[in-house]
């Protein structure tokens, strides 16, 4: 009688020790797997509020002069910093390149994310750089701390006269 039960507890024994095998790298796989699937919804959310911005500029751009547009974005709180760049590529003969740039976290690293722009876009605080990029000229233009805090915000994007042409302004338009 003692032999079954020694070897019923031996038997218990080892499947408890096969289930622990193979369900613990189970749930290590599929907590990666987790991790990595929400990093990536993190970038294509941040990927479509800066296009969003992009695609709508470009259309008011093209609308002309005195154009302007409010549009509702939800910014992630993952968002850290907002900013439009210019650089000067007219000493190479290339024009000029425009781009929204957005920083924002993932998987606790600081990530840049460029959004390049067939039309100048810009904001309130433009700085200008010289030696940027290989010796090039650039501006910068910083969104302020309301303009890039996470949550609903509404954007006026406006056509305004920039540097002897025209640009499309992005503020944060309080209701």
């Amino acid at each position: 009688m003692s032999n079954t039960k020694s070897q019923s507890a031996m038997e218990f024994t080892l499947l408890i020790a096969a289930l622990f095998f193979i369900f613990i790298p189970l749930f290590f796989i599929l907590t990666d797997f987790s991790f990595n699937s929400n990093s990536e919804i993190q970038s294509l959310q941040v990927q479509s509020v800066g296009q969003k911005i992009v695609d709508e500029s470009r259309e008011i751009f093209y609308q002309g002069r005195f154009s302007r547009e409010i549009i509702t974005l939800n910014l992630p709180e993952y968002v850290t910093d907002m900013s439009t760049l210019i650089i000067n590529k007219t000493d190479t003969d290339e024009g000029f390149e425009y781009y929204l740039i957005i920083n924002y976290t993932k998987s606790g690293q600081i990530m840049d994310l460029a959004i390049p722009s067939e039309i100048p876009i810009v904001n309130s605080d433009c700085q200008h750089e010289s030696n940027c990029y290989g010796g090039l000229d650039c501006t910068y233009c910083y969104f302020n701390i309301t303009e890039k805090r996470p949550g609903v915000k509404n954007f006026m994007l406006e056509t305004i006269s920039f540097k002897g042409g025209n640009a499309i302004n992005i503020t944060h338009a309080i209701w």
